[in-house]
Parts: C-alpha cells; structure tokens; sequence
C-alpha cells in the first residue's frame, strides 16, 4: 500500500489498483476495467473495442461501429 492505494500483481499477470475513489483491473490479456463514483470503462486487450457507461450514458466503439446514446432508466 502507498498513498492509501492498494495495488496487487497476480500470478497471470494481471493487476488490481485500488484506492479510495477508483478500482482499475488490467487483465493478463490487457483488459482495462476502470471503476469511478461516476462511470464505468472498458477495453479489449487489442484496444479494438472500448466503451463507458455513467449513470445516464453509454458509449462503446466495436466493430459494428460507434454507439452513443442515453440510458434509459427504471420507470421512463
């Protein structure tokens, strides 16, 4: 632990940082999982593939294309 942050290598390779306003994973493939108070994100070990999703958005490049719209929410 430094600066309250815990960071953690595993045996595949991967690596968990956690602090006390984020969480981010980087998987042995090169996943990225990013978790903050006000979004969440993601990408392919390739980099081909990303999105992100807050609380009233999501937006995601893929192979299909570029999306980017609102989310809709219970009771709409």
């Amino acid at each position: 632990m430094a600066d309250d942050t815990i960071i953690e290598i595993r045996h595949d390779g991967s690596i968990k940082r956690r602090s006390a306003e984020d969480e981010t994973h980087v998987e042995a493939d090169g996943s990225i999982f990013k978790w903050t108070p006000h979004a969440e994100s993601t990408m392919t070990g390739d980099g081909i593939e990303m999105a992100r999703r807050t609380e009233d958005r999501i937006a995601a490049i893929t192979h299909d294309g570029v999306v980017d719209r609102a989310r809709k929410r219970q009771g709409d």
